[in-house]
C-alpha cells in the first residue's frame, strides 16, 4: 500500500530551504552589516520576503487543487 504524494510537497521544500538559508544570511547579515537597526531591518526584510513567497505557492497550489475537477481526482 502506497501513500500519494502532497500536492503541497513542493511548498514543503520551499520552506525548507528558506530555512536552511535564514542561517546563512543571519550570519551574513550580522558580518557585514554595522548597526542593530539595520540588521533587524536586513532580517526583516529577508522574513518578509519568504512568507509572501510562502504564501503565493501555497496559493497556487490549493488553487491548482480545487480547480481540478472531480473527474480527476
Amino acid at each position: 500500500m502506497t501513500v500519494p504524494a502532497s500536492p503541497l510537497n513542493a511548498v514543503k521544500l520551499d520552506l525548507a530551504i528558506i530555512l536552511f538559508l535564514s542561517v546563512p544570511v543571519w550570519l551574513l547579515v550580522s558580518y557585514l552589516v554595522e548597526g542593530i537597526f539595520i540588521q533587524i531591518l536586513y532580517l526583516a526584510g529577508f522574513g518578509f520576503v519568504s512568507t509572501l513567497w510562502l504564501i503565493v505557492r501555497t496559493r497556487r497550489v490549493v488553487k491548482a487543487i480545487v480547480d481540478v475537477p472531480a473527474d480527476e481526482t
